[in-house]
């Protein structure tokens, strides 16, 4: 009787079926991963472009020379001593912008936004989504409010940020 040495065919196809599956999982493993880590990379990139946008409104409010809302665009102007003194926070096609009249390298854009809303904060706390107001032209500006709402699952994630007027501090 002959003695029998190798693999039979049969246990070929179960140990290549079982190491198809094993590559096959560590496929699918390494491609969830990945698609993991650019959701946050691009998490990371929204997050960093949003803090300094929020850094650049808390600056540019915190130096303005006076302020001027206008409740039917939702456009906000500061006006201040930096380039040729106007700075304009609007919502253009789901983007909050940033303009500076006299320097354009200074263009900021901040996308994604389904709705901002500025306010303008007055002595005993009022707001009021037009300033300076037709009403009272004596009320004193405090402070600018600006709420801005994401893009995304209804509603969207939202912000709040309060920057008082230079020398004015909020009451």
């Amino acid at each position: 009787m002959a003695s029998e040495n190798g693999f039979s065919l049969i246990e070929v196809l179960v140990s290549l079926a079982l190491l198809s599956f094993a590559a096959l999982s560590g496929f699918i493993l390494i491609d969830s991963l990945s698609r993991v880590h650019t959701r946050l990379d691009e998490r990371f990139a929204r997050l960093e472009a949003l803090q300094i946008f929020l850094a650049d409104f808390s600056r540019d409010v915190s130096s303005a020379e006076n302020v001027v809302l206008l409740s039917g665009d939702g456009a906000l102007t500061l006006g201040t001593g930096d380039c040729n003194g106007a700075i304009q926070y609007a919502v253009l096609s789901e983007t909050l912008v940033r303009e500076v009249a006299g320097c354009p390298e200074s263009r900021f854009e901040l996308r994604g936004i389904a709705d901002a809303r500025f306010l303008v904060i007055s002595a005993g706390m009022q707001t009021s989504a037009t300033w300076p107001p037709e009403s009272d032209a004596d009320l004193t500006a405090r402070a600018v409010r600006l709420d801005l709402t994401f893009r995304g699952r209804t509603p969207g994630p939202s912000v709040h940020k309060l920057v008082d007027l230079p020398g004015r501090p909020a009451p």
